[in-house]
């Protein structure tokens, strides 16, 4: 299982690492692209790292000028994936 927030109380999860995923410019210009591929490369790392739910964090967009966003200053940060051992995760969906 993976997604973009932390896993519910619930599921009993304890975090086993975290690792820094690449980003890149082009994660900025097509978003959706690149949290694809980061979410892609974390589910097939899961199981190396005895993981079975990956929280993605994808660098948030903040730039100075309010709504017109001239420069994005996190332009160059990396994604962040933090990998976790849950014993109660609910069963998939068909």
């Amino acid at each position: 299982m993976a997604g973009q927030s932390q896993p519910n109380s619930e599921y009993e999860c304890r975090q086993i690492m975290e690792e820094r995923r690449d980003w890149g410019f082009k994660g900025n210009v097509n978003r959706v692209a690149a949290t694809e591929r980061v979410t892609s490369a974390a589910v097939e790392s899961a199981p190396g790292t005895d993981a079975n739910c990956a929280h993605v964090i994808t660098p948030s967009e903040f730039g100075p000028g309010g709504d017109s966003v001239i420069v994005n200053v996190n332009a160059f940060r990396a994604a962040k994936v933090v990998y976790y051992k849950c014993a109660n995760l609910p069963a998939p969906k068909s």
